[in-house]
């Protein structure tokens, strides 16, 4: 079934609380990239001769700056990589509520697409942790006839989603 033969009654969207831990891996590994690109490697200074003698120490500091400076790159990227493939997963992830259907839609690449009658709705089952009551998200279940059941876990104004589908459910008007 198309998705786009009528507009949806409600989108509720991933909550952007999944942000956080990319954000702050990232942030880290900026400040560990600043760090080692700002800095003249003074422990590796200190340290170095120590450990491999002063002739050895000079004739390989260049390369080991330069491969520091590289590996320290190659992981940031690693972080900003994981905070686009968070962007992307917000962004491709939604639960639509429709007046006589719910569809569930997640995936970039590989597009996971869950549809089922309002008909066919057994329950909703919604809940919520006490920093999701905060943040203002939670997970819903929405069980069918036969074992089909869709689960939308961090969604943003989740108790509002399932008071809508019971009401759709039970031919009220939700809105």
């Amino acid at each position: 079934m198309e998705d786009d033969e009528q507009e949806p009654l409600t989108i509720y969207r991933l909550s952007k609380v999944i942000f956080i831990g990319p954000i702050l891996i990232a942030g880290l590994g900026t400040a560990a990239l600043w760090y080692v690109w700002t800095s003249n490697l003074n422990l590796m200074n200190n340290l170095g001769p120590m450990v491999m003698g002063l002739a050895r120490y000079e004739s390989v500091y260049p390369t080991l700056f330069l491969v520091t400076r590289i590996l320290t790159a190659i992981i940031a990227m690693g972080f900003a990589t994981n905070v686009l493939a968070c962007l992307i997963r917000y962004m491709t992830t939604e639960l639509r509520v429709f007046s006589n259907r719910v569809l569930w839609r997640t995936g970039f690449i590989s597009r996971d697409v869950f549809t089922t009658s309002v008909r066919e709705i057994i329950g909703v089952q919604f809940t919520q942790s006490m920093i999701g009551r905060i943040l203002g998200f939670g997970s819903i279940s929405i069980s069918t006839r036969g074992d089909d059941q869709i689960t939308a876990d961090l969604i943003s104004g989740a108790p509002q989603a399932s008071r809508t589908i019971m009401a759709l459910k039970h031919g009220a008007n939700p809105l």
